[in-house]
């Protein structure tokens, strides 16, 4: 998959959900990714966009992903874990997972 494929993926999840009325949950599995973590932190992977039936809006995604990429970055700095970003999976309307490769 090249990276405009991952774009476009990220755009559709957007377009998704920029606008709707919260809770809108996302599984980031950025934790659960990282084998190499000394403690389980997989419950630090789930974030709530709207909040408070609240709408979704594409600065709160924008600042998802900027915190996700730092995340990721420090996490894989820390461990020499690996993580390539490898999608989002649309449970519902309201229920995102992401997916990583290593």
């Amino acid at each position: 998959m090249s990276d405009l494929a991952t774009a476009a993926d990220i755009l559709q999840f957007a377009s998704d959900i920029v606008g709707k009325t919260g809770p809108i949950t996302l599984d980031t599995r950025v934790y659960a990714h990282n084998i190499l973590l000394e403690e389980d932190r997989s419950s630090e992977d789930q974030i709530v966009l709207g909040e408070g039936s609240t709408a979704v809006t594409f600065a709160a995604v924008i600042a998802l992903f900027e915190q996700l990429n730092e995340l990721v970055d420090e996490l894989s700095d820390d461990t020499g874990r690996t993580y390539f970003f490898e999608g989002i999976t649309k449970h519902s309307a309201t229920h995102f997972s992401f997916n990583w490769g290593s």
